[in-house]
């Protein structure tokens, strides 16, 4: 195929290209979401009782108020029965016998109810990561739902040029990005013919991995650069504190 031909198929391409990019990065972000989902469902339920009072806990402002309320209901009751047992204590005798257990009891209830409480939060937070896990499954249902029916829109779309596409351009070669440089390499002159279009598209694609490789090292480096500087100076602020502790000890030592 000539030069002029090959361009002309190319640019009749470009519009079923525009609509693949479409379709892949819709199916991209659909696939996404569902490797999340499943990244959350199988991570285990568990909350330790240090973690209740944290924002991401995911227990509710009414867990919190239910748990406050028990708390406060648990040491009412507490204080009122030992109240109860101080006052038959009083009495003496047959009081007294009686009076010791609702003093205990009343105790124990008032402690229990503040100790109880993180407890209880730490049960509602499972509970409601249980229910979030059941919500991203039944999610995870529609998202594989929709990325079926956004492949099988993308085929019925695409699928009816595919043909030709990849009589043109080698499969492993027909994407959106590489068949619009293929074009842009002919129609600008930098390539003749197709196999040196695949040719410059490759070394291209290699240049940018490896100026991505070299951008990330760099930054790799500079981020311990500036720790190592951090760390020099917190060094050299402690020698300066050690030295002005040990001029200080010296002052009172000489002139006390």
């Amino acid at each position: 195929m000539d030069k002029n031909t090959l361009i002309e198929e190319l640019r009749g391409m470009l519009p079923q290209m525009e609509r693949l990019d479409k379709h892949l990065t819709n199916i991209g972000s659909i696939e996404q979401r569902i490797a999340n989902l499943q990244y959350e469902i199988n991570q285990p339920v568990q909350l330790s009782i240090w973690e209740v009072f944290r924002p991401d806990s995911g227990i509710t402002s009414q867990d919190q108020r239910k748990a406050v309320l028990r708390t406060f209901v648990g040491a009412i009751a507490g204080s009122l029965l030992g109240t109860l047992g101080s006052k038959l204590a009083e009495l003496g005798g047959i009081g007294r016998l009686l009076g010791t257990p609702f003093i205990l009891a009343g105790g124990l209830l008032f402690f229990a109810s503040f100790i109880s409480c993180p407890f209880y939060l730490m049960k509602k937070g499972k509970e409601r990561q249980r229910e979030a896990k059941e919500e991203y499954r039944q999610e995870l249902v529609r998202r594989q739902a929709d990325l079926q029916a956004a492949t099988q829109a993308m085929w019925a779309e695409i699928g009816p040029h595919w043909g030709k596409i990849t009589s043109i351009i080698p499969e492993d070669y027909a994407t959106p990005i590489c068949i619009q440089q293929v074009y842009s390499y002919l129609v600008n002159g930098r390539a003749d013919n197709l196999k040196e279009a695949l040719n410059l598209f490759e070394e291209e694609q290699h240049r940018a991995r490896v100026e991505e490789n070299q951008r990330y090292i760099y930054e790799k480096q500079q981020d311990e650069i500036a720790k190592l500087k951090a760390m020099q100076v917190e060094l050299e602020n402690r020698v300066i504190n050690a030295e002005a502790r040990a001029d200080a000890a010296y002052y009172r030592s000489t002139y006390n």
